[in-house]
């Protein structure tokens, strides 16, 4: 495949887990993010309020929150925040399946924006916004 190196590419990340969140899967898209920001290209990081390790962070009720990391541009989305200290199969699946529907939505009103769409997992529900906004 050729790479236009002169075109910038426009790209949305999405993922159920970037910093301030202490992951290796918050570490690792944070990474990719990065180098593909030293690239030269257009990075948008779709997550929801960060919630890992859970005490560590507030509980946020707003739609979503707008920042910026080392130049790169993250959305946090609102998606189900567990109360509890051990949170039931109902409360996880919540946390699981709200955010990625969150994300579709945000995705489809904003994807012709984007040259590249890449999801993150685990957990595998982050594909479904990526391939909702596929088809559109």
């Amino acid at each position: 495949m050729m790479v236009n190196r002169k075109k910038k590419l426009n790209i949305l990340i999405i993922t159920q887990h970037f910093p301030p969140e202490n992951s290796a899967n918050a570490s690792w898209v944070y990474e990719m993010s990065n180098f593909l920001n030293k690239l030269g290209s257009r990075i948008i990081v779709f997550s929801p309020h960060p919630t890992f390790p859970k005490k560590t962070f507030k509980n946020r009720r707003k739609i979503r929150i707008s920042s910026e990391i080392d130049k790169v541009k993250v959305l946090n989305l609102w998606g189900w925040q567990r109360g509890a200290k051990d949170p039931g199969f109902l409360s996880r699946m919540l946390y699981y399946l709200i955010f990625p529907l969150h994300a579709s939505l945000w995705a489809l009103l904003h994807s012709k924006k984007f040259d590249l769409i890449i999801t993150s997992n685990p957990p595998v529900f982050t594909a479904i916004p990526g391939l909702i906004s596929k088809n559109y």
